[in-house]
């Protein structure tokens, strides 16, 4: 657990001065499509992401986009419940 908050901690702050929406602004980069499989193991691993505000506004904006709930790692086949 302390991996995935040692990163988050870095990304957070990396995020601070570019985020809009998304990752870099309000465009969906390569980042963006990362993060949710990152969030969901971290959610998995009981991380708590109310110390990571940056990375929790993304998610709630990535939740929003079909193809981003339809993609999300819940929702695939092997998803453990």
């Amino acid at each position: 657990m302390w991996v995935i908050e040692t990163g988050f901690k870095a990304f957070e702050q990396q995020v601070e001065s570019t985020k809009g929406k998304y990752c870099l602004g309000n465009i969906i980069t390569l980042a963006d499509t990362f993060l949710p499989a990152m969030v969901y193991n971290a959610e998995r691993q009981n991380v708590d992401m109310s110390q990571f505000p940056n990375i929790t506004s993304i998610m709630e904006n990535l939740g929003k986009i079909p193809e981003f709930v339809a993609a999300h790692p819940s929702q695939q086949p092997d998803a453990q419940q």
